[in-house]
């Protein structure tokens, strides 16, 4: 019970960092194409 726990805690936690890592990757990418993007990223940045 606890080790499910665990895992699911840790594909959580993985996936969140993917999502940061994406959105981090949009706002590097220039103001033009955040200002483009802004609606989708402000959809993954949303849990």
């Amino acid at each position: 019970m606890m080790k499910e726990k665990i895992k699911k805690m840790t594909e959580d936690i993985s996936s969140l960092s993917e999502q940061i890592r994406a959105i981090e990757k949009e706002l590097g990418a220039g103001d033009i194409s955040f200002l483009q993007s802004y609606k989708d990223v402000e959809k993954r940045s949303v849990l």
